[in-house]
């Protein structure tokens, strides 16, 4: 029952993932298209056909919605509420304060962009650095369930008592709970919010 929503998010996840990593060289992309003379709308379309995906995916979708009459605004808009990335958000609120108050967009494009490289590399060793807690939080995880099981297969009689009996069940629901909270605790506190 739950299974397809596990799938379903993991692969949100990794989408969104891929996304972020692509970001940076969109924005250069973007760039590179208005310091050469395109329009906005042009280097969305130019993103749309040299991305890769899912930057193009996105972006195709944004370049359908201009070409069908919506503003260049409302399909941004559209689209930072599709993907709910941060970094989008930020690049977005850009484009639209250069649209409305004007300025070196090119120049604005790529600062953020290098902003955001230094967040991904940072996010990058914050994960290489918090490995270790991660590891530990797995292996303390795990080393109850290996242990039982060990201790069923190797002295059955010793542990007979707490499958048999409703106060066995009871402790190992607890068991249980207190080891998902221990490894939901411990997988909070290695991970670094930026």
């Amino acid at each position: 029952f739950i299974g397809p929503h596990f799938y379903l998010r993991r692969r949100q996840d990794a989408r969104q993932r891929a996304f972020s990593d692509q970001l940076g060289n969109m924005i250069t992309l973007l760039s590179n298209a208005l310091k050469t003379g395109y329009s906005l709308g042009q280097a969305i379309e130019i993103i749309a056909q040299k991305a890769p995906p899912p930057v193009s995916d996105e972006f195709e979708v944004v370049t359908t919605s201009i070409h069908f009459g919506t503003s260049i605004e409302d399909a941004l808009a559209a689209l930072v509420k599709r993907v709910q990335s941060p970094d989008l958000d930020f690049i977005v609120v850009a484009i639209l304060l250069h649209r409305k108050v004007g300025g070196n967009l090119a120049e604005i494009l790529d600062n953020i962009a290098e902003t955001i490289r230094d967040r991904l590399r940072m996010k990058r060793e914050m994960a290489v650095l918090t490995a270790h807690a991660r590891a530990s939080a797995t292996l303390i995880s795990a080393l109850p369930l290996v242990l039982g099981a060990l201790l069923y297969l190797i002295t059955p009689k010793y542990f007979l008592p707490m499958v048999q009996s409703p106060v066995g069940w009871v402790l190992l629901v607890i068991a249980a709970a207190l080891v998902v909270m221990g490894n939901l605790l411990m997988n909070r506190l290695s991970r670094v919010d930026t």
